[in-house]
C-alpha cells in the first residue's frame, strides 16, 4: 500500500472516530455541587395560580346532603359519586377570572392558589352550610416535551406540580443524538412569553425558575450538530462509508498479493 493510500486510510479512520465519540464530560448530567439554597428556593417559591381559561373541578362537600343538594356532586356529598367524568363536571374560568356557581353566584379565582381558592369559596358557602369542605382541582395542567427525547409528546399532570426532571423522564429521557447543553423551556402565560436556557451538564435544572414547570410549558431539546450534518447531507455519510470500505478492501487485497 502506497504512502498516500496509508495517509488516506488513516484520515478516514480518524474522521470516523472523532465523529462517533463524545467526551465523557458532555454525557454527565448535573455536574458540580448543588447549593441547598437553590433547591429550597425552587420548592418554596413555586405557587400554581389559577388564570382565565383554566378548566377546574369544584366540589363542595357537606354532611347534610339532603338539606343542601346543590353543594355536593349528584347529591352524594363525596368525590366521584356519579358516572360523569371530571371534565363533564368542570368549570371554565372566564376572561375576567370568574366562575358562575349556584347559590353563591360569581366567584373570582384569578391569581389565587388552589388553597386560597378553596378557602375563599368555603367562606362564601358558610353562609348556607355549616363547616363545608371545598375541593378544587385544575384539570388542564399539561406540559409538552419535543426534540431529541425518546418519547416526545404532551403529558397531563395530575398533581399540582411537576419538576423539569420529571417531565424529561416522562419523555423517556434524552436520545443519543441530544445536546444536553442546549435545552430550553418556553413559558407562555396571559401576558408574556419567556424562554429559559438549560445546560444539563450543570445544575441549571435546579434553579428556582426551572425547577418546577408551569401549565403549558414547552421543553425543547436541540440535536447535536453532527445529526444536522447527517440529516442535511446524508450523501456525505454514504460516500464516507463507501470510501472507507473501498480502502479496507484494497488494503486487504494488497496484503494478500504480497
Amino acid at each position: 500500500m502506497t504512502n498516500s493510500m496509508k495517509k488516506l486510510w488513516t484520515l478516514c479512520v480518524l474522521i470516523t472516530l472523532v465523529s462517533a465519540c463524545v467526551p465523557h464530560k458532555k454525557l454527565v448530567y448535573f455536574q458540580g455541587d448543588l447549593p441547598s439554597t437553590v433547591y429550597s428556593a425552587g420548592v418554596d417559591t413555586f405557587q400554581l395560580r389559577l388564570q382565565p381559561a383554566d378548566i377546574i373541578s369544584i366540589y363542595v362537600l357537606t354532611s347534610n346532603t339532603e338539606a343542601f343538594p346543590y353543594f355536593s356532586p349528584s347529591g352524594e356529598g363525596r368525590l366521584g359519586s356519579d358516572s360523569k367524568s371530571p371534565y363533564e363536571r368542570s368549570y371554565v374560568i372566564d376572561a375576567d377570572g370568574n366562575v358562575e356557581l349556584l347559590i353563591v353566584g360569581k366567584v373570582n379565582f384569578a391569581g389565587l392558589t388552589i388553597n386560597a381558592a378553596q378557602a375563599k369559596l368555603a367562606q362564601l358557602v358558610k353562609a348556607y352550610v355549616t363547616d363545608p369542605v371545598v375541593v378544587i382541582k385544575k384539570l388542564d395542567f399539561k406540559v409538552t416535551v419535543l426534540g431529541e427525547v425518546v418519547r416526545p409528546g404532551t403529558f397531563n399532570v395530575n398533581d399540582e406540580k411537576i419538576r423539569f426532571t420529571e417531565a424529561i423522564a416522562l419523555a423517556g429521557g434524552l436520545s443519543g443524538m441530544a445536546n444536553p447543553r442546549k435545552v430550553k423551556i418556553v413559558r407562555i402565560n396571559q401576558k408574556e412569553q419567556k424562554t429559559y436556557a438549560i445546560n444539563l451538564n450543570t445544575t441549571d435544572a435546579f434553579l428556582p425558575e426551572n425547577f418546577y414547570l408551569q401549565p403549558n410549558d414547552l421543553i425543547y431539546v436541540e440535536p447535536l450538530k453532527r445529526k444536522s450534518l447527517t440529516s442535511v447531507n446524508p450523501e456525505i455519510t454514504t460516500i464516507a462509508s463507501i470510501l472507507s470500505t473501498t480502502i479496507l478492501v484494497i488494503t486487504v487485497l494488497t496484503r494478500i498479493s504480497f
